[in-house]
């Protein structure tokens, strides 16, 4: 079988595309796994989460910016042009700057009495193990308190305020 010049200029084509792509392919592989490395996510200053609940039978979706080292939180909502400071009470521990990664954002779906959604996130610092809970958008970080357990050293726990229909994120 004779194959015509443009044959094989096509066969050399596909193949060296092929080869290529594996090589690009690989390069790529490597990079992600460089990036995502435990070493590279310790370096990443910021977090992003987001929480989707529902509020008087609609859905809404709330982000929350976290800056690793300081602690500093910001909230965003689709109505809003610009990320909000969230504040710190007077009265609460302060979260501690420094030049490593040791805050954290958990988003927890959580239920009033009533049964209804509401905004919840959780910071907590893996430092010192100080962790604070943030409900809806007039809230501020209010401390997680830390009592004794008898039967097993030490358990978490918070009572939330109760909310009203409309505190939990008048976002819309």
């Amino acid at each position: 079988m004779k194959r015509t010049f443009w044959t094989t200029m096509l066969m050399m084509m596909l193949a060296s595309g092929s080869w290529a792509l594996y090589v690009g392919a690989q390069d790529f592989q490597n990079l992600l796994a460089e990036t995502s490395s435990s070493e590279n996510l310790d370096s990443m200053r910021y977090q992003f989460t987001d929480h989707v609940f529902l509020q008087n039978g609609r859905q809404l979706e709330i982000l929350l910016r976290l800056d690793r080292f300081t602690g500093e939180t910001w909230r965003y909502h689709a109505s809003q042009s610009a990320w909000s400071p969230i504040s710190e009470p007077d009265n609460s521990i302060l979260p501690i700057s420094s030049g490593e990664s040791r805050y954290e954002l958990i988003s927890h779906v959580y239920r009033d009495q009533l049964g209804r959604e509401l905004e919840l996130f959780v910071r907590v610092d893996f430092v010192d193990g100080n962790s604070w809970s943030y409900q809806g958008m007039s809230g501020s970080w209010d401390p997680i308190t830390v009592e004794s357990s008898q039967d097993s050293g030490q358990v978490e726990t918070q009572t939330l305020p109760e909310s009203s229909s409309g505190e939990a994120g008048n976002a819309s």
